[in-house]
């Protein structure tokens, strides 16, 4: 068993315990590039002055240093369809932060949850009252491609009129000009958005009976030992690490 130790934000020894199995690949990826939705407000995204910001990334800047692992966001990525294709391709080993589902299981393994959050829909504070998903039966909605989200309103026995869009930001911005009638997204989503200018016509219209998203980190099939590592990295962080991330 091979012992690793990192220091974290408050300066307190981490120590984590490897197999040799892990400690090998660990020696063998000293970095790992990732993949991320370039729009994913807050959870994880690509900020003013390009650099990869958000939830996610506060977890992978503490973690890496205790595993041993420099995690670089690949450059360039427009759309978070992008990045499905790269970790297909296993051009990127980890999506640091998604939802599971059977279709992602054929070429993702996952870590635990590690944060989650309940869905919403959103409206125009001017459209039509929107008590539940029924009210959209007839209804022009906006849906990021790709999204967890989309494959759970794709097999709703709801009539709505998918306009597809390249991720959140265009789907809110679609609900605020009139385009479509409504979206559905995560709470900490858009609760960040209804905090910026060209938002305040928008409004959280009701909750779905949706359980709530779980976000875990999504790895490239064939890598178990690096499963294994972030897990462990991940259960280092105290409550008070989680909350600051969050609060970041």
């Amino acid at each position: 068993m091979t012992l690793i130790i990192g220091i974290n934000s408050s300066a307190q020894q981490v120590n984590i315990q490897f197999t040799p199995q892990e400690q090998a690949w660990i020696d063998a990826h000293p970095i790992v590039y990732h993949g991320y939705d370039p729009e994913w407000k807050p959870i994880g995204f690509i900020d003013d002055n390009g650099k990869f910001s958000g939830i996610s990334s506060g977890y992978l800047e503490l973690i890496g240093p205790r595993i041993g692992i420099e995690f670089k966001p690949y450059s360039g990525i427009k759309q978070w369809s992008e990045s499905i294709q790269l970790i297909k391709d296993q051009k990127v080993l980890l999506l640091p932060a998604l939802a599971q589902n059977e279709e992602r299981n054929t070429f993702l393994d996952f870590t635990e949850t590690y944060s989650s959050y309940p869905f919403v829909i959103v409206s125009r504070k001017d459209g039509e009252f929107i008590g539940s998903l029924d009210y959209l039966d007839g209804n022009k909605v906006a849906a990021p491609k790709n999204y967890y989200m989309t494959g759970l309103l794709e097999q709703e026995q709801i009539d709505m009129d998918f306009v597809y869009k390249s991720g959140t930001e265009e789907c809110l911005l679609a609900v605020s000009t009139g385009e479509v009638e409504a979206t559905v997204v995560n709470l900490a989503v858009v609760s960040h958005y209804l905090n910026y200018n060209g938002s305040e016509n928008l409004k959280i219209a009701a909750p779905t009976r949706y359980p709530k998203l779980e976000v875990k980190m999504g790895i490239a099939k064939g890598n178990p030992e690096f499963v294994s590592i972030l897990q462990k990295g991940i259960n280092t962080l105290t409550q008070q690490e989680k909350s600051d991330i969050i609060q970041n």
